[in-house]
C-alpha cells in the first residue's frame, strides 16, 4: 500500500533521509543544511522531493518518490525555488523529525515504525538553529548501516 506524506526526502552518500515536521517548522531549511553539509564532505546527495513525498514498501524496504511536477525543485519560504540534483526515488534509512520542544536540547535517538517497518528516527527539535544539529546528525548518517 503506498500513501503520501507531508514530508521531504533526500539521498545523503547513498542513504534515503525523509524529514518529517509540520508546516513552517523547517523542514526545507534542513534539507537544504543536509545536502549544503554533504556537498562539503565531498558526500553524493540527491532531493528526492519537496513537500509531499510518496511512501510504499518495495524488497522490504520503505521507499519515498517526489512529485514529478516539482521534481529537483525546493521551496525555501522567503527565496523561492532552488533547483537541485534529484533522484526519483529512494530507499528510507533514516528519518528526522521536528518537533517541538526546547530549542537547547540534543537530536533524540531513537525508532520509528514507517509502512510496518522499523527504522532509524531522531528528534530534532523544530525551529530551532537547524544547522547546529548537523554534526549529530551527519554523524549518525556516517554509520547508518553499521551499529549504531
Amino acid at each position: 500500500m503506498s500513501r503520501f506524506i507531508h514530508a521531504n526526502a533526500l539521498l545523503v552518500n547513498g542513504h534515503g533521509i525523509l524529514v518529517r515536521g509540520a508546516s513552517k517548522q523547517g523542514k526545507s531549511t534542513l534539507t537544504l543544511a543536509l545536502i549544503d553539509a554533504a556537498r562539503v564532505r565531498g558526500w553524493p546527495m540527491q532531493l528526492i522531493g519537496d513537500d509531499r513525498i510518496l511512501i510504499y514498501l518495495e524488497s522490504g524496504g520503505v521507499m519515498a518518490e517526489g512529485h514529478p511536477a516539482i521534481a529537483g525543485k525546493l521551496e525555501l519560504r522567503g527565496f523561492g525555488i532552488v533547483d537541485l540534483p534529484y533522484a526519483k526515488c529512494g530507499r528510507i534509512e533514516m528519518v528526522i523529525d521536528l518537533v517541538a520542544g526546547d530549542a537547547a536540547a540534543l537530536p533524540k535517538q531513537g525508532y520509528t515504525d514507517l509502512c510496518g517497518q522499523k527504522i532509524l528516527s531522531v528528534e530534532v527539535v523544530a525551529r530551532s538553529n537547524l544547522r547546529d544539529n548537523l554534526p549529530v546528525l551527519l554523524k549518525m548518517i556516517g554509520k547508518i548501516g553499521s551499529e549504531m
